[in-house]
Parts: C-alpha cells; structure tokens; sequence
C-alpha cells in the first residue's frame, strides 16, 4: 500500500519479524542445506573453469 509519495506499508513488515524471531528466521533458512548434488556442480563448474583458462 502506497500511502505518501515514496512510503511503502506492509511489504517489509514480515522481514523485520523474521530477522528477529529466532524461529522464523530457522524457518525460512531451513531450505538452505549444501547436498551432496551441489558439491558435485560446484567442482565441475570449478573444472571447467579451470579447464577454459588452461585451454584459453
């Protein structure tokens, strides 16, 4: 809801409340795991990488 020119209310209400809630804030970091299947990606990205700068 815009309200003045520039005030926006409601839109940022549920961040303050989550960054300081200790269980929100565990609720909406709790996707955020490292797999196994994300090791994987990370070390091809990083041979690959590596294999262009060697290749040039």
């Amino acid at each position: 809801m815009l309200i003045n020119d520039q005030t926006y209310v409601g839109q940022s209400s549920g961040f303050s409340y989550g960054m300081k809630n200790p269980a929100a804030k565990k609720l909406k970091l709790s996707h955020l795991t490292l797999s196994a299947r994300d090791a994987v990606f990370l070390t091809g990205t990083a041979a690959y990488t590596a294999l262009l700068f060697w290749f040039g």
